[in-house]
């Protein structure tokens, strides 16, 4: 009797257990369905054992005015489990469609563009993006190279070069001969390259400055990092960036005549700046530095004690480290203008009973119609069919396109120069994150230590 009781018991027992597992599962299916942005999830240490704690993520308020900004794209699809670092192909996957890298000497735009990122391809567990490195190349110079990646957190994988050093796509543009000291239309003196950017003077003392402009990147997760959880860096775009002097005139440049023969008007110079290639360097404070397009991460402690430059889910500030990176940066200079000129003008066809000969001005135009300019069929001729060239002054235009400009003739050890104004990406968390660094919040697995 008793073993029975006993058995009814253990039966009871475990069939009220099996409800409450069946109800947690349901409630927990259902704070899923209500997350309205998503749920992020962590490792927890417990007395005992590791557990996963999930919460829904914290929907973005707008900030008024703020424009809405493109957020990064979600992952690829999973291939499978990522095989280990060694296992990287060593030699060039099968060539994908890749971003061109700009090269060469910019042609004249009506306003700023921006270089976007290398095209990240990716054939089965493995991804690769083609962009230019200065490994194992003289300083200034770049060689083409494939960097690899696996799936996840787009962890480094290896690399392999595709071409010699200063070789197309990652040539820097020759440097013609030296004029004096002057770079294209430019003469910079020992003031003229500042920290982050670079002011010319030309002609007639005319002067423009220009600062480099702010480049972006991006990287995940996004707001926080975790300790020991890998974190990607991706260069997202950057832009160029140009600037004008304002336009003087050398003279009385009210009209265009003999008198005024030789003014020049809307004398102009201008300056360029342009990515040289789309390949950051990277510095992690306590992390490390790396090359290339796409980057990796992992910090071994939290970032507590930082400056709290950082932002958290609800945009609260956060203890933060530091990731500063730079891009090269090339630089050009032009100028325009107008000048009053003599310029030849040629009449229309007549017949003239001048006889041209010898003279520059005078162009024949060959047999006259029938029954016109007779004269010319006499022996000696009496008449002649042509035209007369006559000078008149007008505004002629001038444009010496954008020439490049070697920094090494004004004390810099490279023909371009880096560019540290990186910013994250704008979010609605950060709708104006500061220049100079990413700040990366790094927070510690939580523990809880349970009686």
């Amino acid at each position: 009797m008793r073993r029975a009781v006993l058995t009814s018991v253990v039966v009871l027992f475990a069939a009220i257990l099996l409800m409450l597992l069946t109800s947690q599962s349901q409630a927990a299916s259902q704070a899923q369905d209500v997350c309205s942005c998503g749920r992020s999830c962590h490792l927890e240490l417990f007395q005992g054992g590791v557990r996963e704690v999930c919460e829904c993520n914290v929907c973005a308020t707008p900030v008024p005015g703020a424009t809405a900004q493109p957020q990064p794209t979600a992952p690829p699809p999973d291939f499978g489990t990522p095989p280990a670092c060694e296992d990287c192909p060593a030699t060039p996957a099968p060539p994908g469609t890749v971003q061109p890298l700009p090269t060469g000497t910019p042609e004249a735009t009506p306003q700023a563009t921006a270089t976007p990122p290398p095209e990240l391809t990716c054939d089965g567990p493995f991804c690769y993006a083609d962009a230019c490195t200065r490994d194992e190349c003289p300083l200034g110079q770049w060689r083409l190279a494939r960097f690899y990646y696996k799936f996840g957190p787009y962890d480094f994988c290896g690399v392999s070069y595709l071409g010699a050093c200063n070789e197309e796509p990652c040539k820097i543009p020759d440097t013609p001969e030296p004029e004096e000291d002057k770079a294209g239309q430019c003469v910079i003196g020992s003031s003229g390259l500042i920290q982050d950017g670079v002011t010319c003077t030309g002609e007639y003392t005319v002067s423009v400055s220009l600062q480099l402009p702010a480049w972006h990147a991006s990287r995940d997760p996004y707001p926080r990092s975790m300790v020991r959880v890998p974190t990607t860096f991706r260069f997202e775009h950057a832009p160029s960036a140009e600037a004008w002097s304002a336009p003087i005139n050398m003279g009385d440049a009210s009209a265009c005549d003999a008198e005024h023969d030789g003014v020049i008007r809307g004398w102009q110079i201008g300056l360029r700046t342009e990515p040289a290639f789309a390949s950051p360097h990277w510095e992690a404070e306590d992390c490390g530095s790396f090359d290339g397009p796409i980057g990796t991460c992992t910090w071994k402690r939290s970032s507590w004690g930082k400056p709290e430059l950082g932002v958290g889910l609800e945009g609260e500030p956060l203890p933060a480290y530091a990731v500063t990176a730079w891009v090269p940066y090339n630089w050009y200079s032009r100028a325009r203008w107008e000048s009053c000129e003599k310029s030849p003008t040629w009449g229309e066809c007549t017949c003239s009973g001048v006889d041209p000969k010898n003279s520059p001005g005078w162009q024949s135009c060959g047999t006259p119609p029938p029954g016109i300019c007779t004269g010319v069929y006499n022996d000696p001729p009496t008449e002649w069919w042509g035209k007369w060239r006559t000078e008149e002054y007008k505004w002629v235009s001038h444009d010496t396109g954008w020439q490049f400009i070697d920094l090494t003739r004004f004390g810099l050890s490279t023909s371009w120069m880096p560019n540290p104004r990186v910013q994250q990406l704008p979010t609605a968390l950060e709708p104006n994150p500061p220049v100079g660094a990413l700040h990366v919040p790094v927070i510690e697995v939580q523990s809880i230590i349970e009686k």
